[in-house]
């Protein structure tokens, strides 16, 4: 009980603190299971720590391979791949009689198929529950036949699964310890709470200094990456965060092709973003309030990118469900809303983002290229 009452001194945000016990309760239990990790290192960083009112609460995880399971869950993986076409499947029967699937529709019938090409019961009753249709449609919305069941997301999704309160984003870095190499090396600030073999820390005074130069020195970092990608144009991103990619295609980008317009005022939304990143990078004294406000400009810039990614793949039928609807406006922040519930963004951020721009020439873009398609035609506006 002192270590919580010494955290509350350090952790501005109460609610933190609980989020911590959470994932460690919940990293003890993943160490006790049939994962392919185990659970080192969990530390706090971000706003959290600097402010009352966060976005979010980040979490730093570190973990480990187990060397007897970690062959067992990239074969997993793997297979999952070369089955696209079966999920696939399985998810279209399910479309037929319900609007929006789950990953649990599918459990029986994939445990039947999947295990007729080599997946155990063990594996598959692990694992399989804490993949989700985001995953499998990731193929086929990016033209590759993968599965895009990562390492980061089994570990996010369980050691967030049962909190209801104020979002957690778990940051991973996983150490190979056959090969002596990181598979995830994300290096994101943080102050070390928890070591599996130690329990709760308290960090000194000179870790929180640290942590803040630490802090300020990683969005400099990113920044300046992203900047330099679009000055010269380069669209090898793999050293750039991929929440980020959208953003920069769309900064790049001279024309558009699709929603040529509606497009132009999101490229000027994000270069309004940039600007502000670009002024917290220059400037020389650097207090609290400018690195919340630094994190706020680039995760608004992420926020830019992914809405134009979203608005940009809807569906004939979303696209008729947005203009029939008696509210339009309404209609699309709650379909954008929900689609990027899974990457981390509010739904009231997501609202302030379309808020500023001109929703009534999406609308039009909308109706000239459903009459261009020949799909439908939509009119009244």
């Amino acid at each position: 009980m002192q270590n919580i009452a010494t955290l509350e001194r350090i952790i501005k945000f109460k609610p933190a603190i609980k989020a911590l016990l959470h994932v460690i309760n919940r990293s003890n239990e993943f160490n006790r299971g049939y994962y392919p990790f185990v659970i080192k290192v969990i530390g706090i960083g971000g706003s959290s720590i600097r402010t009352e009112t966060p976005r979010d609460i980040d979490i730093y995880i570190k973990a480990e391979t187990r060397p007897e399971i970690w062959d067992e869950w990239n074969k997993f993986r793997n297979t999952l791949s070369e089955n696209i076409n079966l999920l696939l499947d399985l998810l279209w029967e399910v479309q037929q009689h319900k609007r929006r699937a789950q990953i649990k529709d599918i459990f029986t019938q994939a445990r039947k198929a999947l295990l007729k090409q080599g997946i155990t019961e063990k594996q598959f009753d692990t694992w399989f529950e804490w993949l989700r249709i985001s995953d499998i449609n990731f193929g086929v919305a990016h033209g590759v036949p993968i599965v895009d069941f990562s390492s980061e997301k089994l570990l996010s999704r369980f050691l967030t699964a049962g909190w209801k309160r104020r979002r957690i984003e778990i940051h991973s870095e996983i150490f190979d310890v056959e090969r002596k190499i990181w598979i995830v090396n994300y290096r994101f600030p943080h102050i070390v709470i928890w070591k599996k073999e130690e329990g709760i820390l308290i960090p000194t005074e000179e870790e929180i200094e640290r942590f803040a130069v630490e802090e300020y020195e990683s969005l400099k970092n990113l920044a300046t990456r992203i900047l330099g990608k679009i000055s010269k144009r380069n669209l090898i991103l793999q050293d750039i965060p991929s929440i980020y990619h959208q953003a920069i295609l769309l900064l790049m980008d001279e024309d558009g092709c699709t929603y040529k317009q509606f497009r132009k005022e999101e490229k000027e939304l994000a270069s309004r973003e940039l600007e502000e990143a670009k002024y917290y990078l220059q400037k020389k004294l650097t207090t609290s309030a400018d690195i919340t406000n630094f994190r706020t400009a680039l995760k608004n810039l992420a926020l830019i990118g992914k809405i134009n990614e979203k608005i940009s793949n809807l569906k004939i039928d979303d696209i008729e469900e947005i203009l029939k609807a008696e509210d339009s406006d309404k209609k699309i922040k709650e379909i954008i809303s929900r689609r990027l519930r899974s990457s981390g963004f509010w739904k009231q951020e997501i609202v302030e983002i379309l808020d500023q721009l001109d929703l009534k020439m999406r609308y039009k873009d909308f109706c000239s290229w459903i009459d261009i398609k020949g799909e439908i035609t939509i009119k009244g506006l």
